[in-house]
């Protein structure tokens, strides 16, 4: 656990400056390509899915998350029994979309980082869907 700990503050601190994060990710990454505007890995940590970024026109870590290598189909009733990290968002939209964006908090916001929440309709009911780092988290039915 130790190494664990030190790897993420390694990893935190050759990532703490907004401004440089996508170059800087880049070169811990070792992607030698300086005018790359993104980022695909397979993880090692999670095996099944991959790791996306992508910069701005600036140069600048605009968005960062999960997908899964391999296409799962969904095959549940309601997207309430959707177990969490069943699904990225685009295996999610295509069982239960269109849903519309209606969060997005920072990649790195102190509470809820990289999350995405969702909106659509489901057989005639409005439910709500949110995603952590593109993968699912949460659904439920709206309640007005």
């Amino acid at each position: 656990m130790d190494e664990a700990v030190r790897i993420h503050d390694r990893v935190a601190e050759a990532l703490g400056e907004e401004i440089s994060r996508f170059r800087d990710m880049k070169t811990l990454l070792g992607v030698l390509d300086e005018d790359a505007t993104s980022l695909k890995y397979n993880s090692v940590l999670w095996p099944g899915f991959k790791f996306n970024a992508y910069a701005d026109v600036n140069g600048l870590l605009e968005s960062a998350g999960y997908t899964h290598t391999e296409h799962t189909s969904l095959d549940v009733e309601s997207p309430a029994q959707l177990a969490a990290w069943s699904c990225d968002i685009p295996e999610f939209d295509e069982c239960f979309g269109p849903a519309i964006r209606r969060t997005k908090r920072p990649l790195f916001d102190d509470i809820l980082p990289a999350y995405e929440g969702y909106e659509f309709l489901w057989k005639g009911d409005r439910y709500g869907a949110g995603f952590l780092w593109g993968l699912f988290l949460t659904s439920s039915m709206v309640w007005e």
